[in-house]
């Protein structure tokens, strides 16, 4: 599990340099309407980590909840949530690892 938790935590950081370079007035861009924002796909994949990847890690069903802007809404907020989910997934994962 340790493997993992290090693996986690090196596409996350590789992950938010990539977010760090959307600008704040641009979160809601789409290349065409219906499609994809930019803070749909940060909320999206900090849904998937944190909800999908990690519940599956520790052998639990995905609770993943979509990546509408209930779960983060404005640059702060999704960036925020990023974050905040990261942490709790390599924390989950870390202390799972010290079962193993």
């Amino acid at each position: 599990m340790n493997e993992l938790v290090s693996y986690f935590d090196r596409i996350r950081e590789r992950t938010m340099r990539v977010v760090a370079c959307v600008p704040p007035d641009r979160i809601d861009w789409t290349y065409k309407e219906g499609k994809f924002t930019f803070g749909d796909v940060m909320r999206h994949l900090a849904s998937i980590e944190r909800w999908m990847f990690a519940e599956n890690a520790l052998l639990r069903p995905s609770r993943y909840p979509g990546h509408g802007r209930d779960l983060a809404d404005g640059y702060v907020s999704e960036k925020a949530a990023r974050e905040d989910y990261g942490v709790a997934d390599v924390a989950a994962l870390a202390a799972e690892s010290k079962g193993d």
